[in-house]
């Protein structure tokens, strides 16, 4: 521990105690012979060393004491500042270095994903729909830490929890509308909140028919073919019912029989 002060070797003034301080002795102080009429000085091996002090009946130790406990409070609120304000300039460089290294997203490319989201609140996904329209920053190229991950197809990449999404080609193009970018974007939505692969595939699988993204409608897409290997790759437990078109545990009975008519129609 490092001492709260360092003795001197010698000290040349020796402070005389008055009416109203209490004199301690203090050892490690040079002794000067010194002449006093003052009954308050102590004797230290036979010469006069004195300190004044306010009126305490603290003992040295325990003043000592006390300033360490003092000094070490202080200590730990300017160690906890300190840090909060690194950690703070750290995650704010961070951000800014994602934003540096990429492209927004242009004007045009932004509409499709404002309608995109309008699809998601027609639908009922007030949470999500908050997420992507007021904490997200939309980009439309790779930042150097995304550069670093193998990435495969993909639509979109989000950065939790810089609240980032990086949109990719293939969901301006492979989408076939509005309603298969709203489900890209429900799927990064739950990245948004902190959730893995696993939660937002079986997220948006179990949401699909409340989407308006069925079989039905879409499941000669390839988006939504893709989806669906997907899924069943990251959420396995969703395809363990056997009565169920494709073990499809999400599968609505009355939504299997109206495929299978549509198939017959066909």
């Amino acid at each position: 521990m490092i001492p709260l002060f360092t003795p001197p070797m010698s000290v040349g003034v020796f402070f005389i105690s008055e009416p109203g301080f209490q004199n301690l002795d203090l050892p490690f102080c040079q002794n000067r012979r010194i002449s006093t009429s003052d009954p308050h000085s102590q004797i230290y091996n036979g010469r006069h060393s004195t300190f004044r002090t306010p009126h305490s009946n603290m003992p040295l130790s325990q003043t000592v004491e006390s300033l360490n406990k003092s000094g070490r409070k202080r200590s730990l609120r300017s160690l906890l500042l300190t840090n909060l304000v690194i950690g703070t300039l750290t995650v704010v460089g961070f951000y800014l270095s994602l934003l540096a290294t990429s492209r927004p997203v242009s004007s045009t490319d932004m509409a499709e994903v404002d309608r995109a989201i309008d699809v998601l609140a027609t639908k009922g996904f007030d949470r999500e729909v908050f997420l992507l329209r007021h904490t997200v920053t939309y980009r439309s190229t790779d930042h150097w830490l995304n550069r670093m991950i193998f990435k495969e197809n993909a639509f979109a990449a989000t950065n939790f929890p810089f609240q980032m999404i990086t949109l990719y080609p293939d969901f301006y193009q492979k989408a076939t509308d509005d309603t298969e970018r709203a489900m890209v974007l429900l799927h990064e939505a739950q990245h948004l909140q902190g959730a893995d692969e696993q939660h937002a595939y079986a997220y948006v699988w179990k949401n699909r028919a409340r989407l308006g993204w069925t079989r039905n409608l879409y499941g000669s897409t390839p988006t939504y073919m893709d989806v669906a290997g997907q899924t069943r790759e990251n959420a396995p437990e969703l395809f363990v019912c056997t009565l169920k078109t494709g073990n499809d545990c999400t599968e609505d009975l009355r939504t299997t029989a109206q495929n299978a008519q549509t198939a017959l129609l066909r």
